[in-house]
């Protein structure tokens, strides 16, 4: 697992020296019925070398240039994507393990002669060997690399003069969004959760949790709850939802009538969490799913993005 960003500089530069990449367009569809879907389009560039070259642009942007530096930290993904860091998930978690599988799949067994006029390209993925272990390594742009030029009044210079483009181009960008390397799924920003439709991941996990919780009966109107906890970006927020800290305020009822003074929760006569309201509702989800925390010098509730120990 890359921990810290000079392990991951190190693997950047590895990049550089592998001299066997591939490429793939992805075409990558999400469907009610079958969920994400893959197809991996494998290109050759020329010159031959064309791509080694163009991996080793990427090393020199993030490692020689030093633009890794502009991420703080990497960290274990809790459900937010900041702009400032890095943040990673195992292949196997339920978040995306099945998507994963159905990726690895496609660009295992690519599509080598399908046309490369459809618009329905999402991104690409460069694939290679790095290290004295030859780990495998992708490499993961989300952004559509075909830009159509069958529009008029587009040129190009051309033997000192200007020729019209009539068809589509490639273009291939030096940054990247993700990176999947040993195990692990590195997000360099939220584009990177549509390779794997962790949108819609989100929702699935939010309404399995809020469902186990119905039977509980701590909540005076568990269904305003149900609405309130899976809609808009709450489901996100399920990410970093404890389940011993729900079980705690099941089972205590002192302490769920001090969370809820503490976070503006409304309780009934019965000691239920008072549910009719969307703003406790509200406050319920970020307390459950570490999303609100105590203000120190004033100590009044303020939601957070992340509630991770110091020094972790």
């Amino acid at each position: 697992m890359i921990k810290s960003l000079s392990q991951l500089e190190s693997v950047i530069d590895l990049c550089s020296k592998c001299n066997n990449w591939t490429i793939q367009l992805l075409n990558i569809k999400n469907t009610v019925k079958n969920g994400t879907t893959y197809i991996g389009r494998e290109i050759v560039l020329h010159p031959d070398d064309k791509l080694n070259e163009f991996v080793k642009e990427i090393d020199t942007y993030y490692v020689k240039e030093k633009n890794l530096e502009r991420y703080k930290e990497i960290c274990a993904f809790d459900g937010v994507n900041i702009e400032n860091r890095i943040s990673y998930i195992s292949i196997d978690n339920p978040l995306i393990s099945d998507q994963f599988i159905k990726f690895k799949n496609a660009i295992n067994k690519p599509n080598v002669d399908g046309s490369l006029e459809t618009k329905d390209f999402k991104g690409y993925v460069l694939t290679g060997s790095i290290g004295e272990e030859k780990k495998e390594i992708h490499l993961v742009s989300i952004l559509n690399p075909i830009i159509s030029y069958k529009k008029k009044h587009n040129f190009i210079i051309q033997n000192n003069s200007f020729k019209e483009i009539t068809g589509n181009i490639l273009r291939l960008k030096i940054y990247i969004d993700a990176i999947i390397y040993d195990g692990f799924f590195y997000m360099f920003n939220m584009s990177a959760e549509k390779l794997f439709n962790m949108e819609r991941s989100y929702k699935k996990i939010c309404e399995q949790q809020v469902e186990k919780m119905e039977r509980r009966n701590i909540f005076s109107d568990f269904e305003k709850f149900k609405q309130v906890a899976t809609s808009g970006n709450r489901p996100r927020k399920f990410v970093s939802y404890r389940q011993e800290n729900f079980d705690l305020l099941v089972e205590d009822i002192g302490k769920r009538i001090e969370i809820a003074g503490r976070f503006d929760i409304k309780m009934t006569d019965d000691d239920k969490f008072d549910t009719s309201e969307d703003k406790s509702n509200d406050n319920l989800v970020k307390v459950l799913c570490s999303k609100a925390a105590l203000e120190p010098f004033h100590n009044s509730p303020v939601e957070v993005e992340s509630a991770r120990k110091w020094g972790s």
